[in-house]
């Protein structure tokens, strides 16, 4: 009788110590005829894996959750894509002028004229015969209209003649007698020299840059 209540009460200790020793390893594990057994609330980590308290977040910091790929930033021509047009107002003096905005082609327009513009800053240039180029930079949409004075590309020449003292005359108008110095715009022009019987009619050309000067002899060239 006595020897069957010892072997009793040491088995009492020895499941009371397993029980202790299970909770202490695990945490999550509870005891059921001598096996311990996971919680079915719970599911043990596998190598690798972190347990659901910060573990998603931390995967989806990284990029790593599902199949989905880290976005890439636009470049400064897709964004201007989903940006709205402003349509842009270009005048000129002479007119019309060739306007060319950002050096591309198919923003070009003669004015007066209207452009679609997105927002942001741009350069147009603006050109016409016989004057100089002009820049101007359009901040869109706080501006809506551009409007450019031309400078006429003036060179100095000299015109001198043989016989002295003809008339010179510079697209139909009378200028005086030779030698004379004027102050004509880059490009060509219609020259006429008469003195008597004697003229003389061409085109002339006059190029930017430094100072030309032309002599002519009279009836080297009829008059048509």
């Amino acid at each position: 009788m006595a020897s069957a209540i010892v072997i009793a009460v040491s088995t009492a200790v020895l499941i009371r110590r397993n029980v202790t020793l299970s909770s202490a390893g695990t945490g999550n594990s509870v005891v059921h005829a001598g096996r311990d057994t996971a919680s079915p609330g719970l599911k043990a980590a596998q190598p690798g894996e972190k347990n659901a308290s910060g573990s998603q977040a931390e995967l989806i910091k990284s990029g790593g959750v599902g199949d989905s790929k880290t976005a890439k930033p636009l470049g400064p021509q897709q964004e201007r894509q989903f940006k709205v047009p402003t349509l842009i107002h270009f005048e000129s003096s002479p007119s019309p002028a060739k306007v060319v905005v950002d050096d591309d082609e198919s923003l070009s327009c003669q004015t007066p004229c209207y452009l679609p513009l997105p927002p942001g800053r741009h350069t147009s240039v603006v050109s016409a015969p016989r004057y100089f180029l002009a820049r101007r930079i359009i901040q869109v949409p706080s501006e809506t209209s551009s409007f450019v004075s031309l400078s006429e590309n003036i060179q100095t020449v000299q015109i001198s003649s043989n016989p002295v003292g003809s008339t010179l005359y510079i697209d139909g108008d009378a200028k005086g007698q030779t030698p004379l110095t004027l102050h004509l715009s880059v490009g060509q022009h219609k020259i006429r020299l008469e003195k008597a019987d004697l003229k003389y009619e061409d085109d002339l050309e006059v190029k930017s840059g430094d100072f030309q000067h032309f002599f002519i002899t009279l009836g080297s060239k009829k008059t048509p």
